[in-house]
């Protein structure tokens, strides 16, 4: 039985040239030390992803500029049959002409640059590295450009005063922005930055046009609400409003973990994850004596993705 409407977030690499204070430093997803897909070898597992029935992809690391062979991995997957869309996630300081040109002319429905401060020390503070400028360029070129360039930024007490810079910044150049809260990966350091959106919420609230709710990969996740501007959105995505959670969750224990269960991610190494307890190894598609029965799993755990339900906790 096929799945349809499933999402994959490809970390192509565990590098990244930042090293921001709220992110995994090896990168989304990554569970094991050392060892990397081959190009042929994440190639042959999304293919066989794409035959169950992952039909979009998000690409993300790491950073994704920084995998050698990133074109050939994009030119490929657009030669999918039945593909819904590719969206790539990258922290922006790496575009250049290549890229801007291969975009432009691809399948590629939007590019997401994460971006937390526009006061230069604040970035630096969050990224630990100066690549400001670079930046802050890039996203105004893509623009320039009519790609589909759009903003995320976490929320934190270290960058509070810069979300509403920020809200200035999209609204201004008509970039879509979304603002996120954090999420617990590091339990002290989310007790010290974790920031309430009610007060962000309450400001786009009072300057917007409209607003609604909108849910994103086909229902599944946290509610968002949707600020309209005249040539942008802002959107929230305020966990405080629930997500979905499948019914293994309640007896796990890192429960309510407020990611809940959201999007399929492959790993840097290898590994299909539904959430940080949920995962499977699937390099053993590779296998002929195995792939047989990882088939047989990864389709249980599209099965428990399907049925998870919003709770509000």
């Amino acid at each position: 039985i096929k799945m349809n409407n499933m999402k994959l977030r490809i970390c192509v690499t565990d590098k990244c040239n930042f090293n921001c204070t709220y992110c995994g430093s090896g990168g989304e997803g990554k569970l094991s030390d050392g060892y990397s897909l081959s190009y042929e070898e994440r190639i042959s597992i999304i293919s066989k992803l794409h035959e169950i029935g992952i039909d979009s992809y998000r690409i993300t690391g790491g950073e994704p500029l920084l995998y050698p062979e990133l074109y050939k991995l994009l030119d490929d997957l657009q030669n999918h049959e039945s593909l819904n869309k590719i969206t790539i996630v990258t922290n922006g300081s790496l575009i250049n002409d290549k890229f801007v040109n291969y975009i432009k002319k691809s399948k590629i429905k939007s590019v997401t640059i994460s971006l937390d401060a526009l006061d230069k020390e604040t970035f630096r503070k969050v990224t630990r590295i100066d690549s400001y400028e670079k930046v802050i360029n890039n996203i105004i070129r893509l623009k320039q450009e009519r790609i589909n360039v759009k903003i995320n930024s976490v929320a934190t007490k270290q960058n509070e005063k810069e979300i509403y810079k920020l809200i200035g910044f999209a609204i201004s150049y008509g970039i879509n922005l979304k603002i996120l809260d954090l999420f617990e990966t590091d339990k002290n350091h989310w007790k010290e930055e974790y920031l309430n959106l009610i007060d962000i919420e309450q400001y786009l609230n009072t300057i917007s046009k409209k607003k609604f709710v909108q849910y994103q990969d086909e229902g599944f996740g946290i509610p968002e609400n949707v600020f309209v501007f005249e040539h942008s959105n802002v959107v929230t995505k305020n966990s405080d409003y629930g997500t979905c959670y499948c019914e293994y969750c309640k007896e796990c224990k890192k429960y309510p973990c407020k990611t809940g269960v959201v999007s399929f991610v492959l790993t840097a190494d290898g590994y299909l994850k539904l959430c940080s307890e949920i995962q499977l190894d699937v390099k053993e598609l590779l296998n002929n004596t195995t792939s047989k029965q990882i088939e047989l799993d990864i389709k249980k755990i599209f099965e428990i993705y399907n049925a998870s339900k919003r709770i509000k906790i």
